[in-house]
């Protein structure tokens, strides 16, 4: 890695951590939520742009357990939750969505790469194994703050959210209880 782009990606992370930080304490309003979006995407294309979604269903073929509890969460069937206007509302398809392929298609529902990255570079088995090369190639080992992105104030059913109940009924079992 070039010190240029080591430092490019230090300072879009740095970017995107603080834009975070005033959305989680409400310090956001629409015209920095587009704004936050769009560092978003910009950090996505500067730090990897051959990094994309690869779907659950690839997940699925080494990790058929996890994907099988995910299957019975809200995360697997989010987009349907959905009601009236909101499946095309922006502010919600961002959190009841994935992401888009690089087809152009949208993958509904929150599913495995809406919290540990998109999954081209480290899906492959020899990479899995090794979980450092793993998260050098844009594995993310999700936790309380990757749940935080949605489930917060700004969501218009937001009941209060607790982490802990929510690692062992809202996403999967716990990788440390499942096959890998």
């Amino acid at each position: 890695m070039s010190k240029a782009f080591g430092i490019t990606s230090l300072l879009v992370i740095l970017t995107v951590a603080t834009l975070l930080s005033f959305a989680l304490l409400g310090h956001n309003n629409p015209e920095t939520d587009h704004f936050f979006t769009a560092v978003l995407i910009a950090a996505d294309s500067m730090e990897a742009p051959d990094l994309e979604y690869v779907g659950a269903q690839k997940c699925r073929l080494c990790h058929f357990e996890i994907y099988e509890s995910w299957r019975g969460t809200k995360h697997a069937r989010a987009i349907t939750l959905l009601e009236g206007d909101q499946p095309t509302s922006p502010e919600c398809i961002r959190c009841h969505s994935t992401g888009i392929k690089a087809d152009g298609t949208l993958i509904e529902n929150v599913e495995c790469e809406s919290c540990h990255g998109p999954g081209s570079e480290y899906r492959k088995m020899r990479v899995m194994k090794d979980l450092g090369k793993a998260i050098e190639l844009g594995l993310v080992v999700a936790g309380e703050t990757a749940c935080l992105g949605c489930h917060n104030e700004d969501s218009p059913d937001f009941k209060g959210f607790e982490y802990t109940p929510g690692q062992t009924t809202g996403v999967h079992i716990l990788v440390s209880s499942a096959s890998k």
